[in-house]
């Protein structure tokens, strides 16, 4: 059901469904190696239209963070293919580096619609950041509470 309306001018009401996303993903690592596997999955739904991705990145550790004092902060590379569900092919990368990432996206147009796109895809861009460190993952943290 519409959530409520939306409009601007008092004019007939633009109805605004409510949007429902459900998403997981994971990190599985390959035992003494810097590789490591990012599979997720992602279902959103508003109104009629819905949209389900599915796909994995690979990641290299190009740094591991320092196991004693902390002073160094990890750093990884990750690139990675997505399947946007009859619609595209997404292809990613993202460096991280400590808290902060940049990542870039191109989306490839595989739908009926590429005869009117000519081929051509969407890029995307992100920045990012996140605590703790995100290329430390399943390691000790080594926050203090006070």
């Amino acid at each position: 059901f519409p959530s409520h309306d939306k409009s601007f001018y008092g004019s007939t009401p633009d109805l605004l469904y409510r949007k429902y996303l459900l998403h997981a993903n994971g990190l599985i690592g390959i035992p003494n190696s810097r590789i490591s596997f990012a599979p997720g999955v992602m279902f959103a739904k508003q109104g009629s239209a819905q949209e389900l991705m599915i796909g994995t990145n690979i990641r290299y550790l190009l740094i591991e963070d320092s196991r004693y004092t902390g002073i160094i902060k990890g750093a990884s590379l990750s690139l990675g293919t997505w399947f946007r569900t009859g619609d595209a092919m997404v292809f990613t990368s993202l460096l991280q580096m400590a808290g902060y990432s940049i990542g870039f996206a191109y989306d490839y147009n595989i739908s009926p619609l590429r005869e009117v796109s000519n081929g051509k895809g969407g890029i995307e861009m992100c920045f990012k950041f996140g605590y703790p460190n995100s290329s430390s993952y399943g390691k000790k943290s080594s926050t203090r509470f006070l």
